[in-house]
């Protein structure tokens, strides 16, 4: 993915546009804000309930507590 970023850059030229570190700044600023937020065990409790039959979400409480 780092790789596929550093292409957007632009290559050569002259002109007044923005830095190569400005672009990939900006662009790992626009990835981060899509990611999903962070949640609180709490929530994944709620969500998630840790239960005998699905042990699934004993796993999905134990990766957020970590």
């Amino acid at each position: 993915m780092l790789d596929d970023a550093l292409l957007t850059i632009p290559r050569g030229g002259s002109g007044g546009g923005q830095s190569e570190d400005e672009v990939l700044e900006n662009l790992c600023d626009s990835l981060l804000n899509q990611l999903p937020k962070e949640y609180s065990i709490e929530d994944v409790v709620r969500l998630k309930p840790v239960m005998r039959e699905n042990s699934l979400n004993t796993v999905i409480t134990q990766d957020v507590l970590r």
